[in-house]
């Protein structure tokens, strides 16, 4: 059962999660300054667990809990709220913080990636933060790497799954600029920061199904970028 029609949402249609809850849905842009949205996806997050008793339910959270930027922010404090909503359920869960995601929804300006490509692309000047990493990864690869998770019979908790590697926003609009062979027009400012979270979980999942993270920001750019 698939609650939601984005990206993830339209990546985890299938039959693999008959038996599960994928509640894919709700507020998505990091951003949000008022409840509205936060408070439907609370109303409805509780529906589907009161209803579905027999299921399990994998709810999709942020690594951005580590971001001292970001943690205190309106979105950081809901999705922490949702996950006790899930802890709380009486189901077995899976709570996933997971990272910027990237996959074929360029229609969709609020995500980091989006921004940058589009700005390039249009020769746009935009702000780019010199100190700023974030963690991409392709929605197929984390796809991928839930199953195993599942596969290896993982209790009930809260699991980080992202790219091991993070990247400077320097180095991305870089690649940018080789792939789409478009000279970008950033105004630096001495802002960001580089957090870290716990990335052992996702270097195992990475080797068990065969990804490796040698030039996989330039690969993941070709792939969703390069028409």
């Amino acid at each position: 059962m698939v609650v939601g029609c984005g990206l993830i949402a339209t990546a985890f249609l299938t039959d693999f999660f008959l038996d599960y809850i994928i509640f894919a849905t709700g507020i998505a842009n990091s951003k949000i300054n008022d409840l509205t949205e936060a408070n439907k996806e609370k109303t409805l997050l509780h529906k589907y667990c009161s209803d579905n008793k027999n299921k399990t339910i994998i709810y999709f959270s942020t690594y951005s809990v580590n971001d001292s930027d970001l943690n205190t922010n309106l979105y950081v404090t809901h999705k922490l709220e949702m996950e006790e909503i899930v802890k709380n359920s009486g189901l077995k869960y899976y709570v996933i913080r997971t990272n910027n995601l990237v996959g074929n929804n360029l229609y969709d300006k609020s995500t980091i990636m989006n921004y940058l490509y589009h700005h390039i692309a249009n020769n746009l000047e935009f702000t780019l933060w010199k100190n700023a990493y974030r963690n991409f990864l392709d929605v197929e690869h984390l796809l991928l790497m839930v199953k195993q998770l599942i596969k290896q019979q993982c209790t009930s908790g809260v699991y980080y799954l992202i790219n091991p590697l993070s990247h400077s926003l320097l180095v991305v609009v870089s690649e940018f600029e080789k792939i789409i062979k478009v000279k970008a027009n950033p105004d630096i400012v001495n802002l960001g920061n580089r957090f870290e979270c716990d990335t052992s979980l996702s270097i195992t999942l990475f080797n068990d199904i065969g990804l490796s993270t040698d030039n996989y920001l330039h690969l993941l750019l070709k792939k969703y970028y390069c028409h």
